[in-house]
């Protein structure tokens, strides 16, 4: 034990008087650097420090024409690596819906098969009056309710096609005719589906991209579209996977991006990471930015449509855009990126839509001037494929989570090829997979650093308030109960995945109190005092777990559950120095975080006895489910089920001789 964990605890004892019966303890040191609700985030973002900086030191050293050439091969290679392999290209199996006319535009309703089962609805607008084979521009929409109905999204489509353009667009899933749960944002949906593909080892942009690839494939199958005259745009999400498609397809000869391009350090360190089809596994850490998304499609026609005040910092998108202007320089294409800004928000201005037709005039034909036209948009009702009835069981289509079921079988395989020669021996390498897969350290620090912030008397024991420095520059809120009676001279760690406060509350608390124990319960990181970890609010934020800090864990290959596994060593080890008797101490988990302590007990040799209420049964069983409560997710790292699951952990308990005790309340 001892040789295993150099132990220095350094318990600063200041007593100080209590304040009322609040059991909080980092209200009381509100000024002290790294108190409060983002201390998770803040220690993600120092990670993140050194990754960003081996980027902007190989980015400076780029100077010639193949410099940057062997440059975007490598950001190609990072890409394929870090979104995942896309599936093969099957039949598209097109169904036309319905057509209407409004204004001199055809609307034509549609759907196809992006992969087999999955099927996406999609409107394809066209002059009615022009023959040949137009142009055509994918119109990629942004995070709202209901898809390409969108009037806003109707008036850049409804100019483009009156400009001699065809233009399709089509519903992401979990928008428009694709919404699969009752969840009130499609940022919502896009991550609780996404989490599902992450834990299997696939970004969910995955699907995003297939789908628009597949859109494209669809207009070249046209005789009415010039397969090579063809545009992608988008807003806001639709500027997300405008960017990512263009990146990979070099079908597309013009890419217009709006309101996403800008570095993602200057995004996590403003608004944070974003919903689930935004984020990548392990983006930031391999070196891969947004910028990339650009340099990658160098030299081909490119325009970044910006506003000052977007949501996506203004300064990150100078200087991607900096960034990107020296690649298409060095390939001798300069007058190939343009960029359009205007004031504003996170929203579409008159100026840049019409700098949106004029480029696409510019690059692929069409016909008139940029100017921007009233036009009547088509009311959703005759954008709908099927008005009033479900989507999915009309046409027969399989939901996202459907979907992501094949991604869980294919990460079983890959879980059951390590165990199926010898399980035993697969047992022994888990602490080094554990390790590796969370991103988690070899072992805690060797100095745990605790402050005693003041006791409260309860009726059957005491409360000791702690502040102890956590695995970064921020802090964990622990109490530790001291029994009024005969100490049994054990310490018990306790969590509490409702936090210390609702713990303390318990009676199972105040009998372990009575039998002798003293109780140790710390806030982990998104829970109690800590709240999500994040910036209130995210955009991912699910019934009160912060998905927007689990991405931002994956950006940067650290995540949550390494996290909280040095939480859960640094207050065990704080525990057995108050002790002062045990090497080794009992713990209790509750819950989602019966999976933390797992995980933490795998890698830190500290525990003796574990005792799991409530636990989840398996993560594989989140894979495909529609109702799965989300506080699971945070012990879940990207492509953990490629490599282990809960009950692995449970068994290699059992190679150590630690006893496992599983109880249900329920």
């Amino acid at each position: 034990m001892k040789r295993l964990i150099a132990l220095a605890i350094g318990v600063m004892v200041l007593i100080l008087p209590s304040w009322g019966h609040s059991t909080d303890v980092l209200s009381y040191w509100r000024t002290q650097d790294g108190i409060g609700q983002r201390g998770a985030y803040r220690h993600l973002l120092e990670i993140a420090k050194p990754q960003f900086s081996a980027r902007d030191s190989a980015l400076s050293r780029l100077t010639t024409r193949e410099d940057w050439e062997s440059y975007i091969e490598s950001s190609r290679e990072k890409f394929g690596k870090i979104v995942g392999e896309l599936p093969a290209r099957t039949p598209l199996n097109a169904v036309i819906v319905g057509r209407t006319e409004k204004d001199g535009i055809i609307a034509e309703k549609f759907y196809y098969e992006s992969m087999p089962g999955y099927k996406v609805p999609a409107v394809l607008f066209r002059p009615a009056k022009v023959s040949g084979r137009l142009p055509a521009v994918l119109y990629c929409c942004g995070h709202i309710d209901n898809g390409f109905r969108y009037e806003n999204y109707q008036t850049v489509m409804l100019n483009l096609a009156k400009k001699g353009f065809a233009v399709m667009s089509l519903d992401p899933a979990g928008q428009g005719e694709r919404k699969m749960t009752k969840m009130a944002a499609a940022t919502h949906e896009h991550s609780y589906c996404g989490v599902q593909a992450f834990a299997c080892g696939y970004s969910p942009a995955l699907y995003f991209i297939c789908d628009a690839m597949r859109a494209i494939d669809y207009l070249q199958s046209r005789n009415d579209i010039d397969g090579e005259r063809i545009g992608v745009t988008g807003r806001s999400g639709g500027g997300t996977q405008s960017a990512y498609i263009a990146a990979i397809d070099p079908r597309v000869k013009a890419l217009a991006t709006e309101n996403y391009v800008t570095s993602m350090a200057t995004l996590l360190a403003s608004k944070g990471a974003q919903d689930g089809e935004q984020n990548f596994i392990h983006a930031v850490y391999e070196g891969f930015d947004n910028a990339d998304l650009l340099t990658m499609r160098a030299p081909k026609p490119t325009l970044m449509v910006v506003t000052y005040n977007d949501i996506f910092p203004i300064d990150g998108t100078m200087k991607a855009y900096e960034e990107t202007r020296r690649a298409f320089t060095a390939l001798g294409a300069a007058e190939n990126l343009e960029i359009s800004i205007d004031y504003g928000g996170h929203q579409s201005t008159k100026k840049n839509n019409e700098a949106i037709y004029a480029f696409f005039q510019k690059h692929l034909g069409g016909a008139g001037d940029p100017s921007e036209v009233k036009v009547n948009h088509f009311d959703e009702k005759h954008l709908s494929l099927f008005h009033g009835e479900n989507f999915m069981e009309k046409s027969g289509s399989k939901t996202l989570s459907e979907m992501n079921l094949l991604l869980g079988e294919d990460a079983k395989k890959a879980r059951r090829a390590l165990q199926e020669s010898d399980y035993r021996d697969y047992l022994t390498q888990l602490p080094e997979m554990v390790k590796k897969v969370t991103g988690a350290n070899a072992h805690p620090a060797e100095k745990v650093e605790a402050t005693l912030s003041g006791r409260l008397n309860r009726e059957r024991f005491d409360i000791e308030q702690y502040l102890v420095k956590g695995c970064g520059d921020y802090f964990t809120p622990v109490l530790r109960v001291i029994p009024h009676g005969v100490s049994n001279g054990k310490s018990l760690l306790y969590l509490d995945d409702n936090g210390k406060h609702h713990a303390v509350e318990t009676s199972e608390v105040a009998s372990l109190a009575e039998a002798g124990y003293t109780v140790v319960i710390p806030d982990l990181s998104g829970t109690g005092e800590t709240g999500t970890g994040y910036i209130a609010g995210g955009d991912s934020e699910i019934s009160g777990v912060s998905l927007n800090l689990w991405h931002a864990s994956i950006l940067v290959n650290h995540s949550m559950a390494a996290i909280r596994m040095a939480e859960i060593a640094k207050v065990a080890q704080l525990a057995i120095s108050l002790q002062g008797t045990d090497n080794k101490i009992s713990a209790q988990a509750i819950g989602a975080h019966c999976a933390d302590l797992l995980q933490a007990a795998t890698v830190y040799n500290l525990f003796g006895h574990l005792t799991l209420t409530d636990p989840l049964e398996s993560w594989q069983s989140i894979v495909g489910a529609i109702d799965y409560d989300v506080k699971h997710v945070p012990g879940m790292s990207a492509g953990v089920l490629r490599h282990y699951d809960i009950p692995d952990l449970i068994n290699y308990m059992a190679t150590q001789g630690i006893p496992v005790e599983v109880r249900h309340k329920k």
